[in-house]
């Protein structure tokens, strides 16, 4: 019975569409257990000697992005959801952990633009960064920014419209008023 459910059409395509993201990607892109489902606009893009790894049953929604440039790796982990229009854009490094989800609108990105010369366009000097860890088990509401150097433990939960700039630790609940406030879970 199990062999006949893999002849499906839908079933089939699923597959072979992770097959030809992977060759497109020779060596720069896994995908744990061939369990990568992809909506319509999902991005994923993998710059010179970047890697992405996904873990297994990993769902991008329409809209979403997630980018590598620079060498960087991005690496997340198992029972992952992205939800629209969300982001992870890496020049220096961003992790993920198993069982995790990410609201609409959110941006996961771990560099800036630097600005110290005036004279100089702000495109043409280049990015300054540190590479963001979050843990596992981690609701991230949407509309959230987290931004370059970030720890995030196990177990947390980051309100809607959250500006996380500092790390947050394990089993905390995040939200932004007009500072961030950061309470243990009980």
């Amino acid at each position: 019975m199990k062999i006949l459910n893999l002849l499906k059409p839908w079933v089939l395509a699923f597959y072979l569409k992770q097959l030809l993201l992977l060759k497109k990607n020779k060596g720069k892109l896994s995908i744990k257990g061939y369990r990568l489902s992809l909506e319509h606009t999902a991005q994923i893009t993998i710059e010179g000697e970047s890697k992405i790894c996904f873990g297994q049953k990993t769902y991008l929604r329409k809209g979403t992005d997630v980018e590598a440039h620079n060498g960087a790796i991005v690496n997340i982990g198992d029972n992952f959801f992205m939800n629209k229009n969300s982001s992870i854009i890496a020049r220096y490094g961003i992790e993920i952990g198993d069982n995790c989800m990410i609201g609409e609108n959110t941006t996961i990105i771990d560099h800036n633009h630097v600005f110290k010369d005036p004279d100089l366009p702000f495109k043409d000097q280049g990015y300054q960064g540190a590479k963001i860890t979050i843990g596992d088990n981690v609701w991230i509401a949407g509309q959230v920014f987290i931004g370059q150097g970030v720890s995030i433990g196990d177990n947390v939960v980051i309100g809607a419209n959250t500006i996380v700039t500092k790390d947050i630790p394990s089993n905390s609940i995040v939200y932004n008023k007009s500072t961030l406030v950061i309470k243990e879970i009980k």
